[in-house]
Parts: C-alpha cells; sequence; structure tokens
C-alpha cells in the first residue's frame, strides 16, 4: 500500500507528518475523529 497523500517536510510543521502539501497534519486528523467519535 502506498501512501503518497502523506508527506513530511522538515521545514513545514515542525517536520510532522501533513496530508499532501496542506498544513493539516495527521495527528490533527486523528484527533478530529477521536473527537467526533467521543462526542457521540
Amino acid at each position: 500500500m502506498k501512501l503518497d497523500r502523506i508527506t513530511g517536510n522538515p521545514n513545514r510543521m515542525n517536520g510532522q507528518p501533513c496530508i499532501r502539501t496542506l498544513r493539516l497534519t495527521v495527528r490533527r486528523v486523528i484527533e478530529l475523529l477521536a473527537f467526533e467519535r467521543s462526542y457521540r
């Protein structure tokens, strides 16, 4: 399985893995999903 939508750049967002070239970190997406699940 190839994950080309997740990128890592040391000069962006402190090197955290991001979705494509956006400033949306994978960690933030997981946190939002977890919050939505716990909210229900």
